[in-house]
């Protein structure tokens, strides 16, 4: 019945109503890239971050030269940590060859799922149904593009994205094996 309040100011502060704000160490600190989101009962934070390679592209001469890309990165895209102490519960890793968008997350109204967008290995990138208690992505779906947002609708049991004027509206299976 209180309200709870997260900001991200180079450090993390907790806010809980009625209490005096406690800061925790922000182990992304600098990272502009990141999205964030806290659990439904205030318990933990979910972070989506934004891997890139380093990348020159001259879009108005594609014949030219000019167009280079760094080796590929390989760091976390989504962690979650505990927001009493900051401790890391659990992160999911991936190697990044090309720039892509980061939607913020998505975590169901139960707090058992969450929605991440995973690096593109093709052109469609896909979105990951990720178990909260553990990071494991339990379910992938086709995200509509770059740029996308996401979310929960139904008490969880259907996922929407959209991108680029598209949205589409899935049926997840969280019990079902990938």
């Amino acid at each position: 019945g209180k309200v709870r309040t997260l900001l991200s100011v180079g450090q993390w502060v907790v806010w809980t109503e009625g209490q005096t704000p406690v800061a925790i160490t922000d182990p992304y600190a600098g990272d502009f890239d990141s999205h964030i989101v806290m659990s439904p009962d205030g318990s933990r934070v979910l972070v989506a971050r934004f891997l890139r390679p380093w990348e020159i592209i001259c879009e108005r001469r594609p014949d030219s030269d000019c167009s280079k890309r760094g080796p590929p990165v390989e760091g976390v895209i989504a962690a979650m940590h505990d927001l009493e102490n900051g401790r890391l519960l659990w992160s999911i890793r991936a190697t990044v060859s090309y720039s892509y968008e980061v939607p913020a997350p998505a975590i169901s109204p139960d707090g058992r799922f969450a929605l991440i967008a995973l690096p593109p290995e093709s052109a469609r990138p896909l979105i990951a149904l990720v178990g909260l208690e553990d990071g494991r992505i339990v379910q992938t779906i086709p995200s509509p593009g770059g740029y996308s947002a996401m979310g929960f609708v139904r008490g969880g049991q259907s996922v929407w994205t959209h991108a680029h004027g598209l949205t589409a509206l899935y049926d997840v299976q969280p019990n079902r094996p990938q």
